[in-house]
């Protein structure tokens, strides 16, 4: 079964944080050469997050 995968909008909305969040963070990453605090995938122009991702940040991990 596919991994669900979700839009920026989604992500914030299940991490209870901001939009401008999650893209700061790619922003940051991409300037810095380093790695988002928030893993995501690109398929093509678009960005999207994976759940299990989503969920081991909020669990924590």
């Amino acid at each position: 079964m596919p991994e669900k995968l979700m839009i920026t909008e989604q992500a914030a909305q299940y991490l209870q944080c901001s939009e401008a969040f999650f893209t700061r963070d790619r922003w940051q990453a991409k300037q810095a050469g380093t790695a988002p605090q928030i893993p995501f995938v690109k398929i093509g122009k678009f960005v999207r997050y994976r759940l299990s991702d989503l969920e081991a940040i909020a669990a924590g991990a």
